[in-house]
């Protein structure tokens, strides 16, 4: 499994969770009620603060892709870039 790293903005621990929600997805044109996989930080002072029930989370993503979140998560801005 690949680890999480910290938090962009405050360096605090990051989780991922899981929540039935009804958002819309970008590729669909109306919400859909399903399983979601939620990323944010463990500090409730930061932005992207993830409360136990996902109900301020800022990244959520399908199950399907949890891989897919892991990845956008762990990306920052410099790293593996080509030049």
């Amino acid at each position: 499994m690949i680890e999480l790293k910290p938090c962009p903005f405050c360096g605090s621990e990051a989780i991922i969770s899981f929540a039935v929600r009804w958002v819309k997805p970008r590729w669909k044109k109306r919400k859909a009620r399903g399983i979601y996989c939620c990323i944010g930080c463990t500090d409730p002072d930061c932005i992207l603060y993830l409360d136990a029930k996902c109900k301020r989370a800022r990244l959520i993503f399908s199950t399907r892709s949890k891989g897919f979140a892991i990845r956008r998560w762990n990306r920052r801005k410099g790293e593996g870039e080509r030049e």
